[in-house]
């Protein structure tokens, strides 16, 4: 019986440190959702749109977090004077956990007169 007792103790340690399954949500994430969204790729192009070379965005996002977030794109394009050209927000929907989306941003600013940009995004669970 004593024997019976110990292996079920074993057992029952095992698992208790190594299944989620018995773990509070507090043991895995502190019981929270969150959003852990980061840039992974960016780059820049252009379309031709009535004789007008317009510049447009590449953004691949990957979401690390442990909730679907819904998220928002800001992107800042600069002269080469460093003057602001554009401020171009775009609402990117869901991005499930663990998920990487692509996604192609359109401005109204002529590809030839870009110095720099800034790309920020921001993300609440959803």
């Amino acid at each position: 019986m004593k024997k019976f007792n110990l292996f079920m103790i074993l057992i029952l340690f095992f698992f208790s440190t190594n299944c989620d399954l018995l773990k509070s949500p507090e043991a895995t994430n502190n019981g929270t959702n969150s959003c852990e969204i980061t840039i992974t790729e960016h780059s820049y192009g252009y379309e031709v749109k009535g004789g007008q070379k317009l510049l447009y965005y590449n953004v691949t996002v990957k979401n690390e977090g442990t909730a679907n977030c819904s998220c928002t794109l800001t992107i800042d394009s600069y002269g080469k004077n460093d003057q602001l050209l554009e401020k171009t927000e775009s609402n990117i929907g869901t991005i499930k956990a663990g998920e990487t989306k692509t996604f192609k941003i359109d401005t109204n600013v002529l590809y030839d007169d870009l110095g720099s940009y800034k790309i920020e995004i921001n993300c609440s669970p959803s």
